[in-house]
């Protein structure tokens, strides 16, 4: 980030504000560690205690956690290295991506392939046949504590903005045992669901803008125990996606994970929890599933249904009433990419967000860097990625348009195969915003 006139880095910046950032998901985590790598001394991330540091997944694996090679670079980038007990599977670098009609279609990712890793434990007792590990939001969490910021196991019910009522000029954060907790800035790491109608309530000065929540729908995902041959030998470590597998699912995903894999599925509209749950039932004994892995109605260990961001939210920064920072909110709370590269978007707008703290502090200057940013990076781009990915589902839902769009793919009809390889990869992988994937392709082919 360029400096602003009349204001050098780090001048004027107070490195002692009590900074709260509630949530310890990849997002709150990794803004924990970097705050208190760039000298922040009183930062604190509270979390529902879904875990804790070094425990063990007790139950389910949980949720598919796909990390790209980007994220493992830019993790590494600030000193974090994933420890190999917490990666499940190293992919291959080709995905397979199966078409409606039987064609299937190899991509490359010329970075290498993704890694799997265990997310939070999902609510079902885990099979003994099932290593426990550390999850890899429990390392993360882990590392932020070793870096100097503080880990409290605490709900927060209500965050009160308006500091003009408060004694001290601050922050409130009320938690689930009735405590009152106070900050100077807050930092809002929460997903999806922490601003619904039985989540965190929010308490605005008169006139100020509120936080928006994003808008999430369910997906549903399951386990599923193969065996390592099984996986070497059904998947051969590659990522299986699915475009359009049934009238119902929108996109599937099966991912291997040591002895067993990953199957997730996202739906068509808004479904319930039930519904979805029907769905995945019906998508494992389709003729995609069961050509892909035979029979696994009995082998299904457990499973969790969860949400993902359809929508980003409008507004994601809250000042208080002389126009200060008070509160912003980043990763799926906050402005993230829909349906890509979650984790590696939920990091990125935290060290964005750090970087201006540290920088600018916490005044208009700070909020004006990072609004900047987000729009022209997150949600402009939304729009991009909405567009791109109806026009994707209307060619896979029409015959007319899927069988030219088959046979070029299918064929890798020159010059069409290595640009079409590479604009599916940068879609999968979130390596690049969607508007800058065209752009990408017409420099390649002016300097390469």
């Amino acid at each position: 980030m360029s400096e602003k006139v009349g204001l050098k880095s780090h001048e004027k910046v107070d490195f002692h504000k009590e900074i709260a950032i509630i949530g310890g998901g990849p997002a709150g985590a990794l803004a924990g560690y970097l705050l208190a790598k760039k000298g922040f001394t009183n930062v604190t991330i509270y979390d529902t205690g879904q875990f804790k540091i070094e425990q063990k997944i007790e139950k389910c694996p949980g949720c598919a956690g796909i990390i790209q090679p980007k994220v493992v670079q830019f993790l590494e980038k600030h000193g974090l290295v994933i420890p190999e007990d917490i990666i499940q599977n190293r992919l291959s670098k080709e995905s397979l991506i199966h078409l409606p009609g039987n064609t299937n279609l190899p991509i490359q990712n010329e970075r290498g392939g993704a890694i799997t890793v265990y997310r939070r434990p999902a609510p079902v007792k885990q099979p003994n046949d099932i290593p426990r590990t550390k999850s890899f939001d429990g390392w993360l969490l882990d590392e932020a504590t070793k870096a100097g910021a503080s880990y409290k196991r605490f709900l927060v019910k209500e965050i009160d903005l308006r500091r003009k009522k408060n004694i001290n000029k601050k922050v409130t954060l009320t938690i689930d045992n009735g405590e009152v907790i106070e900050a100077d800035f807050v930092i809002g790491a929460y997903g999806h669901n922490a601003l619904k109608e039985d989540g965190i309530n929010i308490l605005y000065p008169e006139g100020t803008a509120h936080l928006d929540k994003p808008t999430a729908s369910i997906s549903a995902v399951r386990e599923i125990f193969i065996g390592r041959e099984g996986v070497a030998k059904l998947l051969q470590n590659k990522m299986h996606l699915f475009g359009n597998p049934t009238e119902k699912i929108w996109y599937a995903m099966v991912v291997p994970k040591d002895n067993h894999v990953t199957v997730s599925i996202m739906g068509r509209g808004n479904n319930s929890e039930k519904e979805m749950n029907d769905i995945m039932k019906d998508f494992l004994q389709s003729d995609s599933i069961r050509n892909l892995l035979s029979d696994v109605s009995k082998q299904v260990r457990c499973g969790c249904t969860s949400t993902y961001t359809t929508k980003s939210p409008e507004n994601y920064i809250a000042q208080d009433e002389d126009g200060n920072l008070s509160m912003v909110n980043i990763g799926d709370a906050g402005p993230t990419r829909p349906m890509k590269n979650g984790i590696g978007a939920a990091m990125d707008s935290a060290e964005k967000l750090v970087g201006a703290l540290s920088q600018y502090g916490f005044g208009r200057e700070t909020s004006e860097i990072y609004k900047n940013y987000i729009d022209q990076e997150y949600i402009l781009d939304n729009y991009w990625a909405d567009f791109i990915l109806k026009m994707t589902d209307q060619i896979l839902a029409r015959q007319a348009l899927l069988k030219p769009t088959r046979f070029i793919l299918t064929h890798h009809l020159w010059p069409f195969k290595k640009p079409i390889n590479d604009i599916i990869n940068l879609i999968i992988s979130g390596e690049k915003p969607y508007w800058q994937i065209p752009l990408a392709q017409i420099t390649e082919k002016l300097f390469h």
